[in-house]
């Protein structure tokens, strides 16, 4: 089946946000654009094959130019990539979320004070979508691994496209959760990419996750990329924050995982959110709106130390009028560097109902 216009989606779903980021979230389900997760049985025996097909191995049967492997390796592969999805669903507790905002510098109010939240129309205080997604790199890492034992092909977590679709919640007394269903594969000259979404408590796609890169090692940054980011009238707001062993070690526990010694990827890929805020909230007086969509390449493995990120001056925003008012859509173009090294770029689609003043 062919997918549906990726620019018809957006402008569909452009449609409902307006409504949203004016008056709340509350409006997301009435919206029309809520993608529910399937009642059908997800069937990863007709997946596996495919996946395989992709990293160039076949079960028992022989293809010239490719690697075969029993039935019994290949059932094992299945059982691991259900295995990885159910060991590694998220639970997180308001707790997590003063947790991550302190590390991340993400101060959005609706994250933090349920009052607030409610005001804005929500039900409650949400899940940071950056934290989300730091819980779906523990996945894609997960794969990368299952993958390595499976078939000896070593992958790389290198980047991904991030689509927020519905938020998630916790309650005074219940956790949030969110778990992973795998979706599609597709075959690339150095890797595969992973479709894969991220299913939260009420039975919706929280995130949507239609591009995510494992490759053979992590992507070069061109100096064609890099260089506009040298001038300094080129980047509207930057920010300098520093990782420590401790800030590395509560992101894992945020996480509910035991820390490791690599710094997390969507730790200083965060980052570019919480300048983002800055920004909005020095030229706006409110860090208020939503990012709905992050487009993230990674270059190199983040340290301990301090990173600087940078967010270049966007186009003019697009205005977007519905009933409830009126929103602009901002595109943010960032690049995170520790040790004059690029770690993370990419970009930020962001929704505020406020006009930021660019000059």
């Amino acid at each position: 089946m062919d997918a549906p216009n990726e620019e018809m989606v957006e402008e569909k779903q452009e449609r409902g946000i307006v409504s949203e980021v004016v008056s709340g979230a509350s409006k997301v389900v009435t919206s029309g654009i809520s993608m529910i997760m399937p009642k059908r049985e997800y069937r990863y025996d007709l997946l596996v094959p495919e996946f395989l097909d992709c990293l160039g191995i076949c079960a028992e049967e022989k293809k010239e130019g490719y690697v075969t492997i029993s039935s019994e390796q290949a059932k094992e592969f299945k059982n691991g990539l259900i295995e990885i999805a159910e060991r590694l669903e998220m639970s997180i507790s308001r707790y997590n979320l003063l947790e991550w905002a302190f590390l991340v510098h993400d101060w959005n109010r609706i994250h933090i004070f349920e009052d607030y939240a409610k005001e804005a129309g929500y039900r409650t205080t949400l899940v940071h979508g950056t934290l989300i997604a730091a819980g779906y790199e523990q996945y894609a890492r997960g794969v990368c691994s299952l993958i390595s034992k499976a078939t000896g092909k070593n992958l790389v977590y290198a980047g991904q496209t991030i689509k927020f679709s519905e938020p998630s919640y916790t309650r005074r007394f219940k956790k949030s959760k969110v778990n992973w269903l795998l979706e599609n594969v597709v075959k690339k000259e150095q890797g595969v990419d992973l479709s894969v979404v991220g299913i939260n408590l009420e039975k919706l796609r929280a995130i949507t996750c239609p591009f995510t890169k494992l490759r053979e090692s992590l992507e070069s940054l061109s100096s064609d990329y890099i260089t506009p980011f040298t001038v300094p009238s080129n980047v509207i707001e930057r920010s300098n924050i520093e990782i420590k062993k401790g800030e590395r070690n509560s992101a894992y526990r945020c996480l509910r995982k035991k820390p490791e010694e690599e710094v997390l990827m969507m730790h200083p890929a965060a980052f570019i959110i919480s300048t983002v805020l800055n920004l909005s909230s020095r030229r706006t007086g409110s860090p208020e709106g939503e990012y709905r969509r992050m487009d993230l390449n990674f270059h190199n493995q983040p340290e301990l130390g301090i990173f600087e990120t940078m967010v270049r001056i966007p186009s003019p925003p697009k205005k977007l009028d519905g009933e409830k008012g009126t929103i602009y859509r901002y595109i943010f173009e960032a690049l995170c560097i520790q040790n004059d090294k690029p770690v993370v770029s990419g970009k930020v689609t962001c929704y505020s109902p406020y006009e930021i003043r660019l000059d």
